[in-house]
C-alpha cells in the first residue's frame, strides 16, 4: 500500500493492502475475544476496549498533531480548511466520512489529503465498537449457529455492498456497513473448524497459490467498481493463506516468517500512520513530480518514522498496566482528542467563499436536467430565443462546463442560440462512454449519450459541438489510458462514426474542440506555491510537443477525420502552446486554470477565438 501511495511502477494494485488488512484483522480480533466471549465476563470485554485504545491511540494522536502543525505552517487557506474537515472527522474515528467527503480513495488530489487514509482505521475501529458486544451476545449459542448468524451478515453486507456500487460508489468504497464483509470473513475464519488440516501437501500448495494470487493482485490490478474481482480475490486468497497455516506453518508460512519481514509487520501500524502524511507533505511542497531518487530516499525516511513512532510511542504505552490505562484514557486521551477536533474546527471556519463564476451566472436548473428532459429536447440556451437566429448544439462534460461563459460571449456577438447538454466524465461519444471508468460510469454516461441524441434529432441543430476532455476519466495518462483498456480504441472510432451519424440525420455537421494541455497539479495552488517559495512559474508549465501528445490517441483519429473533411477541429493548444511553451497564467498573473486541466473564466475567455472557428460560417 505504501508503494502504491508512492507511486512506485508494478503496484498499481497496492490499494487492495486493505482488503487484505480487513480480513487479518477481523481473525485476530475474533480469536482474542472468543475466549473472553465464552467465560461472559463483562471486566474482560472492558479490557479489550482498553487494549484497543492502547495500541491505537497514542500514535494516532501525535501523527494527528505533527500533521496539524505541519498543515498550519504549509498550507495555503483553501487546502488548510479542507486539512481541518479531515483533522475533525479523523480525531473521532470518522476518517472514512472525511475521505467520501473528499471525493474518494482514487481522487487525484493526494497532496491535498494527508489524512485520507485513515479511512481505514475508521471503518476498523467502528466496526470493534458493535462487533464485540454481538459476539458476546452469542456466546451461548452451538458454534454452528454463532458461524451461521457470522455468515449471514457476512452475505447481507456483500450483497449490501454490491447494491451500493453503482448508486453511492464512493460511499460504499468507505463505509462500514458495505466494508463490514470483509472483517467478517476473517471473523468467520477464526471460528472455523481447521478445514486445511487433511494433508501438509494440499496446504503447501494452497499457501503457494494463495501468495501468488495476493502478487498478481498487487501487481496488475486496476481501479475498478467495488466490490470486483480484485478486492474478492484480494480478500479469499488471504483467507486462504491464513487457513493453510492455521495447523502449522507451510514454506510460505515460513518465508513470512523471516527476520526483516516480522520487524516490519511489528511496525506496521506506524508505517501506516506516517507514510502518506510524509508523501503528501512533501508533495505539496515541491509541486512538481518527484523523481525516483526522492521517492527512495522518502521511502527510507517513512520507514525510519514508523521505526521511531512504534520504538517511543506505541511500545511504551502498550506496556501500561491496564488500570493506568483506565486512568488515562479519560483523563489524558479524552481531552487530547477534544483538543484536535477543535483544532479542526477552527481550520475549517470561518468557511471560505467558494466562487464559481459559471455556476453563478447560470441557472442551477440548466445544470440538473434528467435524461426525460435531455431526450425532450428542453436544453437551455443562450443567444436569441428566436427561430431566426442558427441552432448550435453543445455536447460535453465538465471541459464544455468551464467554457460555458465563452459560449454565452460567442452566442450573444454572434447571434446564434447554443443549446447545451453537459454531463461530468462522459465523453460526448454514442457508445463509447468513459471506456476505462468502469460499468457505473459507462451506464450512467450511456444514458445521457442516448437522451442527447434524442435531443440532436428534436432540436434539429445546424452545428453539433463536441467538447471533452479526450482522455478517458479512468486513465490518468495517455500510457495508463492505452495499457488498461487497449481494445477500447477501436471503439472510440465506432463511437464517433455513430455520433456523426446522429448529427448527419439530423442535419447538422460536427465540429469537435480538443483538449486543453493537463498538469498533474492545480494550477493556481501551483503558481502561489510557486511564488512564496521564489521559483519562476514559467517552470511549471510543459512545451507544446509534450502537450500535443497527451491525447494522441483519440485527438489523432478526430483530426484524421477532420482531413477527411467529416467533421472540423478547434484546438485550445493553438492558442494556449504557442512554439515557446504553453501558458498557465495571463500577463497579470491571473491563472488561466482552475485546476490541472479545466480553464479558468479568464482562460475559457483566452480560447474565445477557437471557440468562434466551430460557428464562423453560421449567420442569421
Amino acid at each position: 500500500m505504501i508503494f502504491y501511495h508512492a507511486g512506485v511502477p508494478g503496484f498499481s494494485g497496492g490499494y487492495l493492502g486493505v482488503d487484505v488488512f480487513f480480513v487479518i484483522s477481523g481473525f485476530l480480533i475474533t480469536q482474542l475475544l472468543e475466549g473472553a466471549a465464552h467465560e461472559g465476563r463483562l471486566r474482560t470485554l472492558r479490557e479489550f476496549y482498553l487494549r484497543r485504545a492502547r495500541r491505537i491511540l497514542p500514535a494516532l494522536y501525535v501523527l494527528l498533531a505533527v500533521a496539524a502543525l505541519v498543515a498550519a505552517l504549509l498550507y495555503l487557506p483553501p487546502d488548510l480548511k479542507r486539512f481541518g474537515r479531515s483533522l475533525l472527522l479523523a480525531s473521532i474515528f470518522l476518517g472514512n466520512l472525511g475521505a467520501a467527503l473528499d471525493g474518494g480513495y482514487f481522487d487525484p488530489g493526494g497532496r491535498f489529503a494527508p489524512l485520507r487514509h485513515l479511512w481505514s482505521i475508521g471503518v476498523e475501529e467502528q466496526f470493534y465498537l458493535v462487533f464485540p458486544l454481538f459476539v458476546f451476545a452469542i456466546a451461548g449459542l452451538r458454534d454452528s449457529v454463532r458461524r451461521a448468524l457470522i455468515a449471514a451478515a457476512l452475505v447481507l453486507s456483500l450483497a449490501l455492498s454490491y447494491y451500493a456500487s453503482t448508486r453511492l460508489p464512493i460511499y460504499n468504497y468507505y463505509m462500514l456497513p458495505t466494508r463490514a464483509w470483509e472483517l467478517l470473513a476473517g471473523a468467520l475464519l477464526a471460528l472455523s473448524p481447521r478445514f486445511l488440516n487433511a494433508g501438509g501437501r494440499l496446504n503447501q500448495v494452497i499457501a503457494a497459490l494463495s501468495l501468488a494470487a495476493l502478487a498478481v493482485a498487487f501487481w496488475q490490478a486496476r481501479v475498478v467498481r467495488f466490490p470486483g474481482t480484485p478486492a474478492l480475490a484480494a480478500c479469499t486468497a488471504s483467507a486462504l493463506l491464513i487457513a493453510s497455516n492455521s495447523t502449522s506453518l507451510t514454506l510460505v508460512g515460513r518465508a513470512l516468517s523471516l527476520r526483516p519481514l516480522v520487524a516490519t509487520g511489528l511496525i506496521s501500524y506506524s508505517l501506516y500512520l506516517w507514510h502518506a502524511p510524509i508523501l503528501c507533505f512533501y508533495s505539496y511542497y515541491h509541486i512538481t513530480d518527484i523523481s525516483w531518487l526522492t521517492t527512495a530516499l522518502l521511502l527510507g525516511g517513512i520507514y525510519l518514522a514508523g521505526y521511531l513512532s512504534w520504538r517511543l510511542i506505541e511500545r511504551p504505552f502498550r506496556a501500561l498496566p491496564l488500570p493506568k490505562t483506565a486512568r488515562l484514557v479519560p483523563l489524558v486521551g479524552l481531552p487530547v482528542a477534544v483538543l484536535l477536533a477543535g483544532c479542526g474546527y477552527w481550520m475549517k471556519s470561518p468557511p471560505l467563499p467558494i466562487e464559481d463564476p459559471v455556476y453563478a451566472a447560470l441557472d442551477p436548473h440548466c445544470l440538473a436536467l434528467t435524461d426525460v428532459q435531455i431526450a425532450a429536447g428542453e436544453l437551455c440556451s443562450f443567444g436569441p430565443q428566436d427561430g431566426a437566429a442558427p441552432k448550435v448544439l453543445l455536447w460535453g462534460d465538465s471541459h464544455a462546463y468551464a467554457l460555458l461563459l465563452a459560449y454565452r460571449d460567442l452566442a450573444e456577438t454572434r447571434r446564434l442560440r447554443i443549446y447545451y447538454g453537459i454531463r461530468g466524465a462522459c465523453w460526448p461519444l454514442v457508445g463509447s462512454e468513459a471506456a476505462s471508468s468502469g460499468e457505473f460510469w459507462r451506464a450512467r454516461c450511456a444514458q445521457f449519450n442516448t437522451a442527447m441524441a434524442a435531443a440532436v434529432a428534436r432540436l434539429r441543430p445546424q452545428r453539433v459541438i463536441l467538447n471533452a476532455y479526450w482522455l478517458d476519466p479512468g486513465a490518468a495518462t495517455e500510457q495508463e489510458f492505452l495499457r488498461h483498456a487497449p481494445q477500447e480504441t477501436a471503439d472510440v472510432i465506432r463511437g464517433i462514426d455513430r455520433t456523426l451519424g446522429v448529427a448527419g440525420a439530423a442535419g447538422a455537421s460536427v465540429c469537435a474542440v480538443l483538449t486543453v494541455p493537463g498538469y498533474p497539479y492545480p494550477i493556481p495552488y501551483a503558481l502561489k506555491m510557486s511564488d512564496r517559495r521564489g521559483l519562476s512559474a514559467q517552470a511549471l508549465s510543459i512545451g507544446r510537443a509534450q502537450a500535443l501528445a497527451q491525447y494522441q490517441t483519440v485527438e489523432g483519429d478526430l483530426r484524421t477525420l477532420a482531413g477527411e473533411n467529416r467533421l472540423r477541429v478547434a484546438d485550445p493548444k493553438d492558442v494556449l502552446c504557442p512554439i515557446s511553451g504553453c501558458r498557465i497564467a495571463a500577463p497579470d498573473g491571473t491563472p488561466l486554470y482552475r485546476d490541472g486541466n479545466h480553464l479558468s473564466v479568464a482562460g475559457s475567455r483566452e480560447i474565445a477565438g477557437v471557440l468562434a472557428s466551430c460557428v464562423t460560417d453560421l449567420h442569421p
